[in-house]
Formats: C-alpha cells, sequence, structure tokens
C-alpha cells in the first residue's frame, strides 16, 4: 500500500460521487438490497512503476439503468 502522501486522486469528489450512487442505489431499492463491493487491484504502470487501482461497485435491485 501506498504511503498515505502518495496516494493520487480527489477524495472530495470520491466521496460525492460514492454518497450519490449509494444514495441513489437506496432511494430506487423499495424492496430487495443495496451492495457495495470494494476491492484493491495491484499492477505495474507503463513505466513498470508499481500502482494500485481502486474498483468500486455499487449493484441494486431497484428500478433505473444500467451503466457499463
Amino acid at each position: 500500500m501506498l504511503p498515505r502522501g502518495r496516494r493520487r486522486g480527489n477524495s472530495v469528489r470520491l466521496r460525492q460521487i460514492l454518497f450519490n450512487l449509494i444514495g441513489n442505489a437506496i432511494k430506487f431499492t423499495a424492496n430487495g438490497s443495496v451492495q457495495l463491493a470494494i476491492e484493491l487491484e495491484a499492477g505495474v504502470n507503463a513505466d513498470g512503476h508499481k500502482r494500485q487501482t481502486l474498483c468500486i461497485t455499487v449493484a441494486d435491485t431497484g428500478i433505473g439503468l444500467v451503466i457499463c
């Protein structure tokens, strides 16, 4: 795992996106379930440096649209 100061990304924007996705999933799922999955994928970028990618999935059984 990278030291705290070396992570890239906009934590405020990520929080906003997650809040909206999870909020909508809950709002439009009267019956059923809402699932949140988070995976950390390790790899190597084109320069040969180690990298980690955070993969986040929000799934629900409510009405809505599929984003691929």
